[in-house]
């Protein structure tokens, strides 16, 4: 700290210690309106399964894939992950009850509800920044969707429900 701005510190320090005292009471409050929101447009679904029917694969654009809709501002960046188990497990029944999953995502960050123009997920985190329909560059708000998608292996299994928590995270600044 050069000596000017030691001065200047003395300065004011010395003006506010010299004001009146005076007890004053503020009311502050601070609204905060959330930078995103997310919304499920549509969950994946791979409908009820046959025993030993093997891969059931839900591709990018079936209509049974999963799609995620996040509402933001306008050159928001995100990182993003999907977290998905090596396996669906038998709800009540024998560990060795399960199934093999794989899911993949990708994103389409332009505004626009349009798995065509979709990119996969490169990284266990992606990094996304959301931009506005090429139709409104003056947008202060914009979406982006992520879709799900991927592949079961059913084979000789025990007949019950099976169940897995595939996860998206979002974190954004």
């Amino acid at each position: 700290m050069d000596k000017s701005t030691v001065f200047i510190q003395i300065i004011f320090l010395a003006l506010v210690l010299a004001l009146p005292a005076k007890g004053q009471f503020m009311n502050f409050q601070i609204d905060i309106d959330a930078e995103l929101s997310t919304t499920v447009e549509r969950p994946l679904d791979f409908g009820t399964l046959i025993i030993n029917s093997g891969p059931n694969t839900i591709e990018l654009g079936d209509p049974r894939m999963g799609i995620f809709r996040i509402d933001a501002l306008r050159t928001q960046r995100m990182l993003i992950s999907l977290e998905v188990p090596d396996y669906l497990r038998m709800e009540f029944g024998p560990e060795s009850a399960r199934i093999p999953i794989e899911m993949y995502a990708a994103f389409s960050n332009f505004g626009e509800d349009n798995w065509r123009t979709a990119q996969p997920f490169r990284t266990p985190l992606q990094e996304i920044i959301v931009d506005s329909p090429q139709n409104n560059p003056d947008a202060i708000w914009s979406s982006a969707y992520i879709y799900i998608y991927g592949m079961i292996d059913i084979g000789t299994i025990p007949e019950g429900v099976y169940t897995g928590d595939i996860v998206l995270s979002i974190i954004y600044d």
